[in-house]
């Protein structure tokens, strides 16, 4: 039975977006942010690549946890369709003969509307859209033993 209200974002969401407060926390525990990023041997060339660039950029925002790994192959995935339709629209035009003499429009303008639309929607969960990135407060993975010079100075370790 649905309880109503907005979807529930996770702790870990609202920290980036900085809207988390503890006093409203509940005892959910975060999944931990994946240590390796190896793109799937099913993905396409195009796919691939999508998810060996962007994949790093995401594990140093500590963007990804071992739970997204499938919903972001997949956005690698529906990436490497849309261009691989891009393509062939290319190539072969988006105005085709239909085999009666008449012209038509290219099916594959249909489904890289179709791929295109699913993409946003997933990247707009990952904060891969410039107004869901926006959103979130990201900040790179830092080595533990390295300290921002403002922190230094203000913690008195200045030269050390």
């Amino acid at each position: 039975m649905p309880r109503g209200g907005h979807n529930r974002k996770p702790t870990e969401k609202k920290k980036l977006e900085g809207g988390h407060r503890k006093d409203r926390q509940k005892n959910n525990p975060a999944p931990d942010p994946v240590e390796e990023i190896n793109p799937p041997e099913w993905l396409n060339k195009p796919g691939r690549e999508f998810y060996e660039r962007v994949g790093p950029e995401m594990k140093k925002y500590k963007m990804l946890t071992a739970l997204d790994l499938d919903s972001f192959a997949e956005l690698a995935n529906i990436f490497g369709k849309i261009r691989i339709l891009e393509e062939r629209l290319q190539e072969e035009g988006e105005i085709i003969d239909d085999g009666r003499g008449s012209l038509k429009k290219h099916p594959a303008s249909t489904l890289v509307k179709q791929h295109l639309d699913h993409y946003l929607k997933l990247a707009k969960d990952f904060g891969l859209t410039p107004e869901s990135r926006q959103r979130l407060d990201m900040k790179e993975e830092k080595d533990p033993g390295q300290m921002d010079p403002i922190e230094k100075m203000l913690s008195g370790r200045v030269g050390q």
